[in-house]
């Protein structure tokens, strides 16, 4: 939700960008996008500390209040760094280097995995999960920033390339990209408090496991063909319609 849609609008204004061969425009959305996830991390942060610490008003055992709270600002510091690092993401969806992008996600997904096999082997629990899956996050996000910086090699972080007509420009085009990603949360997301509400909460477990086959059958669709937006977009840069 605290995406606002602003990835896919960075991704949009960013290949536009690069069909024009604009290397200010590209700073200038780069650095005006990265300045706002900047801001909706620090969000994410706050609402992270602000959950975890209110925390005990639904669940009762202190227990296991101390140990959602460590999960949840672990997991609130990940979510937080990532925002920014969605803007580097998006510089490679726009030069169309996705093969650059799955290696970084390849890494994660090897590195979270083969922890955390040993570790639950070794006895240990969520906290354990919680560190691992931060970790590995940020060896993703280092790769994604190394990635996009050889990629578009006239990168600058400066903040005379803040714009704020930039800004508007992208807000114009997240804002719809929210509405539809909103509509997609009600439509797919709310099924498990249904269930959990009006049935049982172990039932959850068996819906989602088959929930879960459909949202990888629609990913690859989405893989499939999602890739054609930045080349539509660099297309309208060039004025080739």
């Amino acid at each position: 939700l605290l995406d606002l849609g602003l990835s896919s609008a960075v991704g949009r204004y960013v290949s536009r960008a690069f069909g024009k061969d604009d290397i200010n425009e590209i700073n200038c959305i780069i650095n005006t996008s990265l300045f706002l996830f900047v801001v909706l991390g620090i969000v994410t942060l706050l609402m992270s500390f602000i959950a975890a610490g209110f925390s005990f008003y639904f669940i009762k055992s202190p227990e296991e209040v101390d140990l959602f709270r460590k999960v949840i600002v672990i997991l609130g510091v990940s979510m937080a760094i990532g925002f920014p690092m969605r803007v580097f993401g998006g510089i490679l969806t726009s030069y169309l280097r996705y093969d650059l992008y799955a290696y970084a996600s390849m890494l994660r997904l090897l590195t979270a995995n083969i922890f955390i096999f040993y570790f639950l082997q070794k006895g240990y629990g969520i906290l354990a999960l919680a560190l691992i899956t931060f970790f590995a996050s940020l060896l993703e996000y280092i790769a994604i920033l190394i990635f996009s910086m050889k990629t578009f090699t006239y990168l600058k972080i400066s903040s005379s390339y803040l714009k704020k007509d930039k800004a508007m420009q992208l807000f114009r085009y997240s804002g719809k990209s929210f509405i539809a990603q909103l509509a997609n949360i009600l439509r797919f997301k709310l099924d498990p408090f249904v269930i959990a509400g009006f049935l049982n909460l172990s039932l959850v477990t068996y819906y989602s496991v088959g929930a879960r086959l459909m949202d990888y059958f629609v990913q690859f669709i989405m893989s499939s063909i999602g890739i054609m937006s930045p080349v539509f977009s660099q297309y309208e840069g060039r004025n080739d319609f």
